[in-house]
């Protein structure tokens, strides 16, 4: 999306979140609560890596059909507190990729990146 783009390159980070936060359904109560917890921070943070999720998912393109090109070792996680969208985002993730494992951690929601102390096993046993 070229407005994110645009936002990043004037360095509006917290623009660029809010508008790609936006364009992918989040209802601007949520957005505006976001900006006021921890984790507006991180996602501030990560602004800079917001294109490579729209390239990923390309403008007007089905993002099943850009998930079935990934051929690279992948692991989906879920969080099985998470909205029921959520997780069947993942697990549709997961079965689009190409040889994908998925994995749900139990009493964490989408917000599990604020505890990474529960991912840590999680990952290292993949990553290895």
């Amino acid at each position: 999306m070229d407005e994110v783009r645009a936002q990043l390159a004037a360095g509006d980070r917290d623009g660029a979140v809010a508008t790609f936060l936006k364009v992918a359904g989040t209802p601007e109560e949520m957005i505006e609560g976001m900006k006021q917890a921890p984790v507006w921070g991180w996602f501030t943070a990560l602004a800079h890596t917001l294109p490579y999720d729209l390239t990923i998912v390309g403008r007007n393109a089905r993002p099943r059909d850009s998930l079935t090109r990934i051929a690279v070792p992948t692991l989906v996680i879920g969080g099985g507190a998470s909205d029921e969208a959520l997780q069947s985002g993942a697990r549709a993730a997961a079965e689009a990729i190409p040889g994908a494992r998925h994995e749900t951690l139990e009493g964490q929601d989408h917000g599990v990146l604020q505890y990474p102390e529960t991912l840590r096993d999680l990952l290292t046993g993949f990553l290895k």
